[in-house]
């Protein structure tokens, strides 16, 4: 039996992009008139109706209405979950699974089915970029059909250097999809393909309900980057400094579009440095705007020891990728504005400890 309870009115009824909702205007109707019994069976008619058809984002909004409205209504909540998980386990498409069956394979059930869903499909042109050098998106890119070409552009030699050639069961743009980063390279088809996209905010919510799927997609992914034919004969060296492992505490201010330096210094570890930039950890950082941080100018300042004594030193930098760790610890790389001295880089780190 369903509770007893005020319904709350609420005017706003969710909406497909512009267009409302056939049964918008009955769910405002029973909501201003608290008819609690009728709200729910046009809910539940409505859920369903959506799942039948393969809508399956309208069916799960009006879903998850439905419990906001009336939570008490256990039976029809379990019972429209049920439903639109049997019609899109009936809708799996096996021939857009097939390409990525070492990743299906290691999903259950029900985080298949999660997967598949949060996952957009595409068709592309020829010579018509997927994503390009420097531009910063979100989303990881599978590749169903077709070839593509993974190029960069040196700036030293002013040319496009292609180097990896991308075809059907590839993965794209993990490292850029796992941390919070532009492009590094550019993404061309040769010819007409097919792709499959699965953007951040579809991942993060699918992760909610089935946290598994996080290490057996890096898992994946990681295989299929050292899968990728690449031909390391084109593949020029990008990295222009030595980088070395260090040890040391400093801080940074976030520099504003007016050029003045926060009030608050937030506390790092940097781990490894080189002439043109560096990498530090932040720990336990969940408050702060770290998406707000990519692409900012920082002024990044510490101390280190040379032999007896400790130096200081300062620089401003610009933030050119994050990555999210455990325990709500980042990394985040910087490049110097101006490349500091290679002498005083080997003064604030120790011996041997050239890391890349």
């Amino acid at each position: 039996m369903i509770a007893n309870k005020v319904i709350p009115i609420h005017p706003r009824i969710l909406r497909p992009k512009k267009k409302q909702l056939p049964e918008a205007g009955l769910i405002k109707k029973y909501i201003q008139e608290k008819n609690e019994q009728a709200l729910i069976s046009t809910f539940y008619t409505s859920i369903v109706k959506y799942a039948k058809q393969k809508q399956f984002t309208v069916a799960e909004k009006l879903r998850e209405k439905l419990m906001e409205l009336v939570p008490m209504a256990l039976s029809e909540i379990i019972e429209t979950g049920d439903i639109i998980e049997q019609e899109k386990n009936a809708a799996l498409d096996p021939e857009k699974m097939k390409p990525f069956a070492d990743l299906f394979n290691q999903f259950s059930k029900s985080e298949a089915t999660a997967f598949f869903f949060a996952l957009t499909h595409r068709e592309v042109k020829a010579n018509t970029p997927v994503f390009e050098q420097c531009q910063f998106d979100d989303r990881l890119y599978f590749i169903q059909s077709g070839r593509f070409i993974l190029s960069y552009y040196d700036s030293e030699t002013r040319q496009n250097i292609d180097f990896a050639i991308l075809q059907k069961g590839d993965v794209a743009d993990a490292e850029t999809f796992f941390s919070l980063t532009s492009h590094t390279t550019t993404l061309t088809p040769i010819e007409k393909s097919n792709i499959s996209l699965l953007s951040k905010t579809a991942y993060d919510k699918m992760l909610l309900s089935n946290p598994s799927i996080e290490s057996k997609l890096h898992c994946f992914c990681g295989n299929r980057k050292k899968s990728c034919r690449i031909d390391h004969s084109k593949r020029q060296a990008r990295r222009h400094y030595k980088r070395f492992s260090t040890e040391i505490k400093g801080q940074f201010h976030k520099i504003d579009a007016n050029g003045r330096a926060s009030r608050e210094p937030v506390k790092i570890h940097i781990v490894d440095i080189s002439a043109g930039g560096l990498c530090f950890v932040m720990n336990n950082n969940k408050d702060l705007d770290r998406a707000g941080l990519h692409k900012s100018w920082l002024k990044i300042s510490g101390t280190y020891p040379v032999n007896a004594m400790m130096r200081e030193f300062s620089t401003i930098a610009r933030v050119v990728s994050l990555q999210i760790l455990p325990f709500d610890d980042c990394s985040v790389h910087v490049q110097f504005k101006e490349p500091i001295d290679e002498l005083k880089v080997m003064e604030m780190v120790q011996p041997n400890s050239m890391t890349a």
